[in-house]
């Protein structure tokens, strides 16, 4: 009778042993199976729901750029959880342009275009009409040099939405023989466009000295989710 009572209580305990067994199991293959949130994370939270159960440095979204932060999925609450390490520089293609004139440019009201393109990668410069098409959104950095002819001279630099047309960033002049110059870091979306325009004046450029430099670059992009 004790040995068959015996049995029972080993059978219960074992049937319970494997039952634990098989939760485990079901527990372990939940977490190495895929998962989704149904979008791009934006936090260790986030991160967290999907699976991630490791603590270190991972990448989030923040509205339209990428974070690098640090998650301690030791916490159990959004108290200590995340931390901000830095910023990402993302961008899905890189945008950046150098132009010089090899001549002299004396057509006023209309843009400065260049003749000799040193670099155009995303290929957002026409050189030949000298208007820069932007094409993602996001901060861009734009210079100008140059140098003035025999005459008073006035440039500015120009942009144009789909909304407006064509509006002064900034302007330029000076007088005979004297430097040009002109910069500026603006905010843009995708498609509007950026010119050098010559107010009046010419453009000193015919001795093969390249005084006239214009470039540009893509500085952080809205990322589009």
């Amino acid at each position: 009778m004790n040995n068959q009572l015996d049995n029972k209580a080993e059978r219960q305990a074992l049937y319970i042993t494997n039952q634990k067994v098989l939760a485990l199991s079901n527990d372990v293959n939940a977490i190495k199976s895929p998962s989704s949130i149904n979008k791009m994370p934006t936090s260790c939270g986030d991160l967290k729901d999907i699976g991630f159960v490791k603590s270190g440095i991972y990448s989030v979204i923040d509205n339209s750029k990428v974070e690098n932060v640090y998650c301690d999925f030791t916490k159990p609450s959004d108290a200590g959880l995340q931390k901000l390490i830095g910023y990402v520089n993302v961008k899905t293609t890189p945008v950046y342009f150098y132009a010089q004139r090899t001549g002299f440019y004396s057509t006023t009201g209309t843009a400065l275009p260049f003749d000799d393109v040193k670099i155009n990668i995303g290929n957002a410069m026409d050189t030949s009409s000298g208007i820069f098409n932007v094409p993602t959104p996001g901060k861009y950095f734009f210079a100008y040099t140059g140098l003035c002819s025999d005459k008073d001279t006035k440039i500015q630099l120009q942009n144009q939405t789909m909304a407006v047309t064509w509006t002064a960033i900034g302007e330029s002049h000076c007088t005979p023989y004297n430097a040009l110059a002109i910069q500026a870091t603006v905010q843009l979306d995708e498609d509007d466009e950026v010119q050098i325009y010559l107010l009046e004046g010419t453009i000193h450029d015919g001795d093969g000295n390249h005084f006239s430099n214009f470039f540009g670059w893509l500085l952080e992009e809205d990322l589009v989710l």
